[in-house]
């Protein structure tokens, strides 16, 4: 599946977000007609809405045809960061309506970017939007989650609006439970943030499980059991729209396509405390990940079409080529500095 980072479009308030038939709003006359709507070359099925020559789908289906999550609660809201499920996420998953206090008002030790952890980290991955302003304000931003902590939070200035949907999209392969996002706090300036997702959920399945893991010897160990239990507990389908949690509470019934598997093992990666990320390119996903001193690639997805279910397990060479080198360099230099030296 394609990643979104944003997504833009017109649409008609109220019947045509959740609705059926022909539509009414302000007096205008939405009639439904037919067209052609095609996601990664496949053709999909939305209804669609004439309005003055004009074609309008329902966002509410978009979501689940591209999987990003679209739900009411008091207004619409979209979250490109989170599978569909077209339900409202817990509290304390949502992103904050409102700016988050500014930095100023908190404790600067634990909030500013005053260390230069970009010192650490090999300089070639520095390129573009991936500056080391970048870098030190995701930094921060990762080590509180690794830490148990959703407050923490870095700011940096980014001039082009593309330069920070680019990044914003790249934080977003972090995904393990949480959601790194981005929050313009004033002309030019972001302040990077995290929210969770669904981590408590998939924790909540995963006790014995994670004592397990933690108990083998190595890494790789961690990795193999954990391709093995997602391998066991869903069956690949392209249009597989499968949560982690749904996966980790299945009992192998769970449909997933290539980013719920992406998803699911970086979530119990991290909760192995292993270092792992998403990877995308060629209208698919996988994931990297860094065991006893290297990085490899993983494609559970692809192990779980295999009878062994290890073709795609701690790989060298990537079997499809990423969407973004230096992008997926970045993450590798943000979770595990100096390992691309």
């Amino acid at each position: 599946m394609k990643k979104i980072g944003t997504f833009i479009g017109g649409m008609l308030a109220g019947a045509l977000l959740f609705g059926g038939g022909a539509a009414y709003a302000t007096g205008i006359l939405a009639e439904p007609c037919s067209h052609q709507v095609y996601v990664d070359g496949k053709e999909v099925y939305l209804d669609a809405y004439l309005i003055h020559d004009n074609t309008y789908v329902k966002l509410r289906d978009v979501g689940q045809a591209v999987d990003f999550n679209v739900y009411w609660d008091g207004a619409v809201r979209v979250d490109s960061g989170a599978g569909y499920t077209g339900e409202a996420p817990s509290d304390s998953a949502r992103i904050p309506d409102v700016s988050p206090e500014p930095l100023s008002s908190r404790e600067e030790a634990s909030y500013g970017n005053a260390i230069d952890y970009s010192a650490y980290a090999n300089p070639d991955v520095f390129t573009g939007v991936y500056s080391r302003e970048a870098y030190n304000a995701a930094y921060e931003v990762w080590q509180g989650l690794k830490q148990g902590e959703l407050l923490r939070a870095g700011r940096l200035q980014i001039d082009r609006q593309e330069d920070r949907w680019k990044l914003e999209g790249l934080l977003g392969d972090l995904t393990n439970g949480y959601s790194i996002s981005m929050n313009a706090v004033s002309n030019g300036v972001f302040e990077v943030y995290s929210h969770e997702v669904y981590r408590e959920r998939a924790e909540a399945y995963l006790s014995d499980y994670a004592k397990l893991w933690s108990s083998l010897g190595s890494d790789k160990e961690k990795v193999r059991a954990i391709n093995e239990f997602l391998c066991s507990r869903s069956s690949y389908d392209a249009h597989g729209r499968a949560s982690t949690s749904e996966i980790v509470s299945s009992d192998g019934t769970a449909f997933a396509n290539c980013i719920s598997y992406a998803k699911a093992l970086n979530c119990l990666c991290s909760i192995a405390n292993v270092p792992c990320f998403n990877v995308h390119g060629e209208h698919h996903y996988w994931n990297m990940v860094y065991c006893d001193g290297e990085w490899s690639y993983v494609d559970v997805s692809l192990n779980d079409q295999m009878e062994d279910h290890t073709y795609a397990l701690f790989t060298p060479e990537t079997l499809k080529h990423s969407d973004d080198p230096e992008g997926v360099r970045f993450l590798q230099e943000l979770l595990v500095p100096g390992s691309t030296l």
